[in-house]
């Protein structure tokens, strides 16, 4: 079945001799083949990838949601996180032994890739100095990094496994920013929360300081003392950089940052804004230094500043990359209806905007509309609108945004495509610290009305939420709350009820972010051996179950 292995190694601009680089071991024992790489020296790595060169094709592949698909599907993607499984004509398997980087169907060259480094397998970027993103091409590899992995072919049954310790279950995980929290609002939330059996993972400022009004941050003892009552719930407290606004003191506040006394340990930290200490405001040279001043600091997870997608009605999941697309944008319309939802126009269109067309484009429509109101108001004249308009079009006639809506509208955006939840984003040093990929979450009403937690349930789906709980702006119409004395929106009050009752049940795991990373860390580390003529299961989590 597998007529040959090949790797494939490359930097940004050319590919590299394999054997100047790594030492790369085989071994087989009967249907069961284990591979080994190591790098020999230091070296900038844009793709490391092992091909399976077929000599038939596979009937199927299981997707993230446990069920059988077709090879060519844009849901065929095994990550770290999800079964790497094939099943060919004559009911025979061929099973990933390890859980590490991704599976993907290569149709041109009937060959199977596994890669193990990839720009959208670990999408981290940089913003530049006109805050516009710069993703990141190539990675560090230390000498000595090894990757070892393996394949076993033949006959079932074969295992696969849960991503919940409740088994083949859907995962939902809060990551809040804290934007604007003020303690009214702080204790309603906790109030909701605590009624309805959720955790949270609640990022806080430590410090107080705000160009825009004054909001919750831990010097300020009552906010503290509610926070102690959050972390007494069972919610995880997370950095949201430190400050809500940058200032001088801000680089000093970077280096001596400490978990407040009282509190556990911080684990967890989340980029606010464009502060200059974020991650993402660093240069690629400089990120290993970032990385290791977090550890000491007993940071053990960062948020990528990505989000895969705006969750909606239709897109909650962020294991499977048709959820991640320009298609799945605009048939949120039919599935709002088909929820018996209101169909927001607006936050589709800024949706579309943010992930279906480009940075420039988006920036400048937002700058378009400023300059409208202005003109509508006799701020400025007409000149600085028609200005901005024509910058506006010449920006929507790329070709390449023509083409990506009109003929591969179908396509996941890169750095969903191989469905990222949790990575390293260098390899051999500082890899213990992980970066997380989340989907955006302003409309709870639609995300958790009855049919998109039985699509959740139904895939085994994973939804990472980055959230604005305490968000009062009517561009929000699914936000929590109706004012900012905490009176909460029925509808959303009835779909937390709903999502909580499936919490209590045990049919949705709600971990923090740092439980739910230390679950992932443990998949990442599991295998399957071939002992006395069998497979076996070694350090899984959660359930293992058998195909027959």
């Amino acid at each position: 079945m597998i007529e040959s292995v090949s790797i494939h190694l490359a930097e940004v601009h050319r590919e590299l001799v394999s054997e100047d680089y790594l030492k790369f071991e085989t071994q087989q024992e009967g249907p069961f083949s284990t591979y080994q790489i190591e790098f020999k020296k230091n070296c900038q790595v844009a793709v490391l990838r092992v091909d399976f060169k077929l000599s038939e094709k596979p009937h199927f592949f299981r997707s993230s949601a446990y069920q059988w698909i077709s090879p060519e599907d844009v849901d065929a993607i095994a990550n770290y996180h999800s079964p790497k499984l094939m099943k060919f004509a004559n009911e025979c398997y061929l099973l990933g032994t390890t859980t590490l980087g991704a599976w993907k169907w290569n149709k041109k060259n009937n060959s199977l890739n596994w890669y193990l480094i990839h720009p959208d397998l670990n999408p981290v970027f940089r913003y530049n100095e006109d805050d516009y993103r710069v993703w990141k091409k190539q990675f560090e590899v230390s000498a000595g990094k090894k990757f070892s992995l393996g394949v076993f072919f033949g006959p079932g049954p074969v295992p696969e496994f849960a991503r919940t310790p409740l088994g083949f279950a859907p995962t939902i995980c809060f990551t809040d920013h804290c934007d604007y929290d003020t303690l009214d609002l702080l204790q309603a939330q906790r109030e909701l929360f605590k009624k309805n059996h959720i955790r949270t993972t609640k990022g806080v400022f430590l410090h107080t300081y705000s160009h825009k009004g004054e909001y919750a941050a831990l010097d300020q003892k009552p906010v503290l003392e509610e926070i102690k009552k959050w972390e007494k719930d069972g919610h995880e407290i997370a950095y949201h950089a430190f400050s809500r606004s940058f200032r001088k003191e801000s680089w000093e506040e970077y280096q001596e940052f400490e978990t407040p006394s009282g509190l556990k340990t911080i684990q967890t930290y989340i980029d606010h804004g464009f502060h200059q200490y974020n991650f993402s405001k660093q240069s690629f040279s400089s990120q290993r230094e970032w990385l290791q001043h977090m550890q000491i600091k007993g940071v053990r997870y960062f948020w990528n500043y990505v989000d895969g997608m705006e969750a909606n009605s239709r897109s909650h999941n962020q294991l499977m990359p048709n959820h991640s697309s320009i298609s799945a944008i605009f048939q949120e319309k039919s599935s709002a209806k088909r929820a018996g939802l209101d169909y927001d126009k607006s936050r589709n269109q800024k949706t579309w905007l943010a992930y279906g067309t480009n940075d420039t484009l988006d920036k400048r429509v937002k700058v378009l509309n400023a300059s409208f109101a202005e003109l509508r108001r006799g701020k400025k004249g007409l000149f600085p609108f028609a200005f901005s308009l024509f910058k506006t079009l010449s920006a929507a006639a790329s070709l390449k945004l023509i083409e990506k809506n009109l003929f591969r509208p179908d396509k996941s955006f890169f750095f969903s495509r191989f469905s990222p939840a949790f990575f390293p984003v260098s390899f051999g040093l500082n890899e213990d610290l992980m970066a997380f990929q989340s989907f955006s979450l302003k409309d709870f009403r639609a995300v958790f009305c009855e049919k998109s937690l039985q699509d959740l349930e139904a895939e085994s789906g994973v939804l990472v939420a980055h959230t604005y709980f305490a968000y009062l702006g009517s561009n929000h119409p699914g936000r929590i709350f109706k004012d900012e004395l905490g009176h909460i929106q029925e509808e959303v009050a009835s779909s937390f009820e709903q999502l909580g009752n499936r919490i209590k049940e045990g049919r949705i795991w709600n971990p923090t972010l740092s439980e739910l990373g230390d679950f992932h860390r443990k998949l990442m580390e599991s295998n399957y051996t071939w002992k006395n003529g069998q497979l076996n299961t070694e350090n899984f989590p959660g359930t293992v179950r058998w195909i027959k």
